[in-house]
C-alpha cells in the first residue's frame, strides 16, 4: 500500500533541483560571500586605524601634560617609560608608538608625508 503511493508521487510533477541549478546557487552564494568578506575586512581595517589615531591623540595629550607637570624634556627613554603605564596595546595593528617632533607616531598607521627635496624631475631647472 505504501509502495503504490511512493510510485505515484515519484511519477508526478514533483521533481527536485537539477545539478545545474544547485551549482548556480552555490556560485551566487560564493560571490555574495566574497563581497561580504571584502567589505567586512575594509570596515575592520578602518576601525583599527581610527582606534589607533584616537589612542595616539590621547597619549600625545597625556604625555605633554606629564612633561609640563614634571618639568622634563622629552627623550626616547622617558617616552618608553611613560607608555608602560598603559596596560594594553595602544595600536590594534601591533604598531609601536614613538614621540617625534611633538607628535606621537605609530609605526603602522601614521602617514608619513615625504619631504620635498627641491627636485622638479624632468622640468627645466631654475638658474
Amino acid at each position: 500500500m505504501n509502495r503504490g503511493k511512493w510510485i505515484i508521487c515519484r511519477n508526478g510533477n514533483d521533481r527536485g533541483f537539477t545539478l545545474i541549478e544547485l551549482l548556480a546557487v552555490i556560485v551566487v552564494l560564493g560571490i555574495v560571500m566574497s563581497i561580504a568578506v571584502l567589505s567586512y575586512s575594509s570596515i575592520i581595517e578602518k576601525s583599527e586605524k581610527d582606534v589607533c589615531h584616537l589612542n595616539r591623540v590621547t597619549v600625545e595629550k597625556d604625555y605633554r601634560q606629564y612633561l609640563t607637570l614634571e618639568g622634563e624634556d622629552t627623550s626616547e627613554v622617558l617616552f618608553a617609560e611613560f607608555l608602560r603605564q598603559y596596560d594594553r596595546d595602544l595600536c590594534p595593528g601591533r604598531g609601536e608608538f614613538v614621540y617625534e617632533e611633538g607628535a606621537v607616531i605609530c609605526s603602522v598607521h601614521s602617514e608619513v608625508v615625504p619631504e620635498e627635496d627641491g627636485d622638479v624631475g624632468d622640468g627645466v631647472p631654475y638658474l
